[in-house]
């Protein structure tokens, strides 16, 4: 009975994954995970670099949200993904004055939606963003 009870086992895992007589599944491509480290530089720059192309839009007329959702908004998550996924938050070497940089993006967003939405606290939102994108600008200069 044992026996009996280890074959028909046997041939139940061996046709997993196949039904009448069809090719089995193809496994899904596992990729390696970003390693994730402690320098901020790189992400850093790209942010700075990101900031100062689009930070012209919310003060550009009549804000589009179209526009403001595809040049400003998006690629802003975007980058926020880059900062959690590609540097580790809990370790005191971040705490490096790249992370101004990220929260440079995190006050334009800021700005940008009250200029979408016509938040008369917009001007001081904007304030508050172009120091950080200062402070961003001097760390990613070297100054």
């Amino acid at each position: 009975m044992k026996n009996w009870l280890w074959l028909s086992l046997a041939l139940v895992v061996t046709g997993c994954g196949q039904q009448n007589g069809a090719e089995p599944q193809k496994k899904p491509e596992i990729k390696a995970a970003v390693k994730v480290g402690t320098d901020a530089s790189k992400i850093g720059t790209d942010t700075y670099q990101f900031i100062s192309v689009v930070d012209s839009l919310p003060t550009a007329g009549t804000p589009d949200p179209t526009q403001f959702e595809q040049l400003i908004f998006q690629p802003s998550r975007q980058l926020l993904i880059r900062w959690a996924l590609e540097v580790k938050g809990t370790d005191s070497v971040v705490g490096d004055e790249y992370t101004i940089c990220k929260v440079a993006l995190v006050s334009l967003n800021s700005w940008a939606r009250a200029v979408l939405e016509q938040q008369s606290i917009a001007k001081s939102k904007q304030q508050v963003y172009e120091n950080q994108k200062n402070l961003c600008e001097k760390v990613v200069n070297g100054g």
